[in-house]
């Protein structure tokens, strides 16, 4: 299912913005590969996102924060070894 035009979404690259998305509770709707980088997008979120970090607007709990991270973690790793898996063909 597409957004509809004003649906505000987020894409970003940046694993500390995306580790915070999910720390606050946003859906993450897919991560995307582009050219060997992952771009996580967030469509509940808009830009505007990224003013309240930089502001210091947004605050979560330290579990929260950690268990998002593990997640994050965890997708780069899998990325990383099927790029390996890609290499050694």
């Amino acid at each position: 299912m597409s957004p509809s035009p004003s649906t505000e979404i987020l894409r970003t690259g940046d694993p500390k913005i995306a580790t915070t998305a999910l720390a606050t509770g946003a859906s993450l709707d897919r991560v995307d590969h582009d050219g060997g980088r992952l771009v996580f997008v967030f469509p509940s979120l808009s830009q505007h996102f990224l003013t309240r970090i930089a502001n210091d607007e947004i605050q979560v709990s330290a579990l929260a924060m950690i268990t998002a991270w593990e997640r994050i973690v965890g997708m780069i790793a899998a990325a990383q070894r099927e790029r390996r898996g890609e290499w050694r063909r």
